[in-house]
């Protein structure tokens, strides 16, 4: 049984891959950089977070959500855990 952890690093790493046209499945690891190793530039950064904010029903703004604050897969699976964890609230 996969932990809720696993299941939203999963599917983020899906958003990823189906966001940037130039990734293909096997590329896209926990601590992969998304400018460097996965070659994100910022229309795939505008694409990743429109996707995050339909698939977990989250907002995010272009000030959260960048070139610079977003670095790897990891930043992205943790922002969207606190995301969500606020909506709870």
């Amino acid at each position: 049984m996969s932990s809720p952890r696993k299941d939203l690093e999963t599917t983020v790493k899906d958003i990823i891959q189906n966001s940037i046209w130039s990734v293909d499945d096997f590329s896209v690891e926990l601590y992969s950089l998304l400018f460097t190793d996965l070659g994100a530039d910022d229309m795939d950064y505008i694409q990743i977070a429109y996707n995050l904010e339909k698939d977990f029903d989250i907002s995010i703004t272009n000030e959260e959500f960048n070139l610079e604050t977003m670095q790897t897969v990891k930043d992205v699976c943790d922002f969207v855990e606190v995301k969500l964890k606020c909506k709870e609230l």
